[in-house]
């Protein structure tokens, strides 16, 4: 007699909400939705330089590439430190090896053309993973937490606390989890 029908995220918030004190924090968050997204992004991309993710031309082209790129490292729970660490040694990687180098015409003993893109787009990725940072932080300063947050923090929720997932086994039986 009693269904409860909620989104995915809203199900997860709605128990961290219940159990944010086992996150480390002394209040709970609150949900960062579409909106703030876009406005803390801009507020981020406004308060800092940025050598290539913010073109003067189109201040919000790489919005969603950002957000995308952010999605994926939390989903695939990789550090900002080991994704730049990664990217670094790439960055080596292509510098050291001999099929970079053009050996023949004007640019004969320098970097290929689409190497030197390639190195580019490393770089923009470098940027991206500071903003990456930066975001983070101003999300902790203002206790935001986005929709990766949420899937990660009830996990860890679950895994990590006995009463939680007492709490769950007893008030619902089932869990439908649909087009996930």
């Amino acid at each position: 007699s009693k269904v409860t029908v909620s989104t995915f995220h809203s199900f997860a918030f709605t128990l961290i909400e219940s159990y944010y004190t086992l996150l480390g924090l002394s209040v709970a968050p609150t949900l960062l939705d579409e909106d703030g997204a876009v406005s803390l992004v801009d507020q981020i991309l406004e308060e800092n330089d940025w050598e290539y993710i913010r073109p003067r031309s189109d201040t919000s082209r790489y919005f969603n590439d950002l957000k995308s790129l952010i999605s994926f490292l939390k989903r695939e729970q990789i550090t900002s430190d080991v994704f730049q660490s990664e990217i670094k040694e790439e960055i080596k990687h292509i510098e050291s090896d001999p099929a970079s180098i053009s050996s023949r015409g004007e640019s004969k003993g320098k970097l290929k053309k689409e190497i030197e893109k390639k190195i580019e787009g490393l770089y923009r990725t470098l940027e991206a993973v500071r903003f990456y940072d930066l975001y983070e932080v101003k999300k902790k300063e203002n206790n935001f937490y986005d929709y990766d947050d949420v899937l990660t923090a009830l996990v860890r929720i679950v895994n990590d606390s006995e009463e939680a997932r007492n709490y769950i086994k007893e008030n619902y039986l089932y869990v439908l989890v649909d087009e996930h």
